[in-house]
């Protein structure tokens, strides 16, 4: 008989540590349901009069991208399967990084636009990516999109 109990226990303290792990393990998703940025498939990028779309496998459409002296404008829309801009990113920016500032450095202007000014001659990646402040993390990208300052 106590050798029944005893297993019955085990296997009830078995049980509430898996439920535990499942729930905690919930809270690691990059996403919240519902989250906005989950309808994101697609950014497009208007660098001066360029537009380049990056689907979300990191392929690079239009271009090729070039800006000469001074700064460009930069804005990113991000799209949704439909093409359509999705709406509601109130806590997401968006990030443009260049792997080389010795070519040309991002400055942001508001949370979906900036200016790419160039530093040198020459081409350079720069990675776009949708970012989520509040939580800390990019939940689109970062994708690179090549760009030669003239």
């Amino acid at each position: 008989m106590f050798e029944r109990v005893g297993r019955s226990r085990w296997g009830m303290i078995a049980r509430f540590a898996l439920v535990g792990a499942l729930l905690t393990a919930c809270g690691d998703d990059p996403v919240e349901p519902g989250d906005p940025a989950d309808a994101v498939v697609a950014m497009r990028i208007t660098v001066g009069g360029t537009v380049v779309t990056v689907n979300e496998g990191g392929t690079v459409t239009g271009g090729p991208v070039n800006i000469g002296a001074g700064a460009t404008s930069v804005s990113v829309a991000f799209l949704d399967s439909d093409g359509d801009t999705v709406t509601g990113l109130g806590d997401f920016v968006v990030r443009a990084t260049p792997a080389n500032t010795g070519i040309m450095t991002f400055q942001s202007t508001g949370d979906f636009t900036g200016t790419l000014t160039r530093v040198s001659a020459g081409t350079t990646q720069v990675a776009f990516e949708l970012f989520h402040v509040e939580e800390g993390h990019a939940d689109f990208g970062p994708y690179n999109v090549s760009v030669t300052a003239s």
